[in-house]
């Protein structure tokens, strides 16, 4: 960034907008150029004001280049060096990760500590990503809910599972497993029952967020129940895991 850093605020309430520059303003070497209250105004505010960073919220309606991770993929695509820090009301976990992995640079929630901002744009000047404390907290809940929810599953869930993700039907599955279609269908069910998925579609979004298609279905050092040593291929049952184990989980990017 330059000497002085020029901002452009994005907000579709103006209260917000105004309150930000108020504290702005007070901070030397920084200088709000513009505002914007929709992706139209600020892709015009961008054309004729050049800056080194965006403040945006994440959801403006009603602006011509949409608003959201679509906005700030477009910001990326036609101004690489532009810094953007998201400011925005949001608490859902999935949400808040799908915006940290767009190319945005920092994400904080309106409702943190003002101190957040100049943290924020401190952090992205030198190069660095930044997330506000509830941000993090939000996000390290998700993922203990969705590792809770994982190491729930049977190793047989998660063979069916992978295979599932990869495209193969569940006749196929049920032939590669030498099991009944039936009993590859209801431990299909098992396991979106145990990830909290209503259905397919909810368990690709899982996949998206997580690499579940990614897990490793077994390991040396796990155990499996004893009841599994001599169980027939229709069997389902659960593993013993170690509680410190979670390298099966790495993939998934929720092992601590």
């Amino acid at each position: 960034m330059t000497e002085t850093c020029r901002i452009v605020l994005a907000d579709d309430h103006p209260i917000v907008r105004w309150g930000v520059w108020a504290l702005l303003e007070k901070c030397p070497g920084l200088s709000v150029v513009a505002q914007a209250a929709d992706s139209t105004e600020l892709f015009d505010v961008l054309e004729t004001h050049p800056v080194e960073l965006v403040i945006t919220d994440y959801a403006m309606p009603g602006g011509k280049f949409q608003d959201g991770v679509v906005m700030f993929e477009r910001l990326r695509r036609f101004y690489p060096d532009l810094k953007i820090i998201v400011l925005t009301v949001l608490k859902n976990p999935a949400i808040l990760a799908r915006i940290k992995a767009s190319p945005v640079d920092a994400i904080l929630n309106k409702e943190g500590s003002l101190d957040d901002i100049s943290r924020a744009i401190a952090s992205v000047a030198a190069g660095q990503r930044y997330l506000g404390a509830s941000v993090i907290a939000a996000l390290a809940d998700a993922d203990a809910a969705r590792q809770r929810r994982l190491l729930a599953l049977s190793m047989r869930e998660i063979e069916i599972l992978r295979m599932f993700l990869d495209g193969m039907p569940m006749t196929r599955i049920a032939e590669a497993t030498h099991r009944s279609i039936k009993t590859v269908s209801n431990q299909k069910q098992s396991a979106l029952r145990k990830l909290g998925c209503a259905n397919d579609l909810e368990l690709f979004q899982l996949k998206a967020l997580t690499g579940l298609a990614t897990f490793s279905t077994g390991h040396p050092g796990m155990a499996f129940d004893s009841a599994d040593a001599g169980a027939g291929p229709d069997a389902d049952t659960d593993v013993v895991r170690d509680p410190g184990f979670d390298s099966r989980f790495h993939a998934a990017g929720i092992a601590p």
